[in-house]
């Protein structure tokens, strides 16, 4: 066996990434407290210097490799590989570092409306000039790009387009916090794919004929619809 390479080193996600991909390629599917142990005690055991809850590493990693399209979130805290030709995919486009973003301000992508809380994205963008052929054949929807993402908005959304010339910057027209923005994201391209209205030949993959309102719309109704589920469920059970 050869020397572990992260001696001395701390867990952080790029070392928890490591872990994580050799956990996975012999288990099917794994809970993210699994894959948090697992983690932990192999780092701890192969001489790995330990500080603090690995926790926020475990999921900042599992977070990259879902973005980066090596690994699947097929329900809340559960991961798995990722296998080929599973259909509708996120993109894989790596990230770029933040240092590798022009640091004025000017640069940066200003959602035109944020809702929702928490720590992860999921956003809405377009091309303004597709906005404006669907206005002028009277639609009210156009080629829209839903994705998520766990670090900057701006870094990912121009990860994209890493060596490709654009004449303009994308507008983003929605941007949704949460805490789990990957299966937000899944509940939502489930919802247009049924909807018909998912782009197949498009270049590149969460194309859609929607808009940021329509987004906004359905937000909004899951999000009651939860609220009544969760209401129900407290409710005491009927006296027979």
């Amino acid at each position: 066996m050869s020397e572990y390479p992260y001696k001395n080193i701390p867990l952080t996600p790029s070392v928890a990434r490591y872990h994580i991909l050799e956990y996975l390629s012999s288990h099917s599917v794994a809970k993210r407290d699994e894959l948090v142990k697992y983690a932990e005690d192999q780092h701890r055991n192969l001489a790995g210097k330990m500080v603090g809850d690995p926790t926020p590493s475990v999921k900042k990693a599992l977070n990259g490799l879902v973005d980066d399209g090596k690994v699947a979130h097929p329900a809340l805290a559960y991961y798995s590989l990722r296998k080929e030709g599973s259909g509708l995919e996120p993109d894989t486009d790596r990230e770029i570092g933040s240092e590798q973003i022009d640091q004025d301000s000017r640069n940066d992508l200003v959602p035109s409306e944020i809702m929702g809380e928490g720590n992860e994205l999921v956003y809405v963008y377009y091309q303004i000039s597709d906005r404006e052929i669907a206005e002028l054949r009277g639609r009210n929807f156009w080629p829209c790009k839903i994705g998520f993402t766990a670090v900057n908005l701006t870094a990912r959304i121009f990860g994209q387009f890493a060596g490709t010339p654009i004449v303009r910057l994308p507008e983003v027209g929605l941007v949704i916090r949460t805490e789990d923005g990957h299966s937000l994201e899944r509940a939502i391209h489930f919802a247009l794919v049924q909807a018909e209205v998912w782009i197949e030949d498009a270049i590149g993959k969460e194309w859609f004929e929607t808009s940021p309102d329509r987004i906004k719309t359905w937000y909004q109704a899951h999000m009651e619809t939860v609220g009544k589920l969760r209401t129900r469920q407290s409710e005491p059970p009927l006296s027979g």
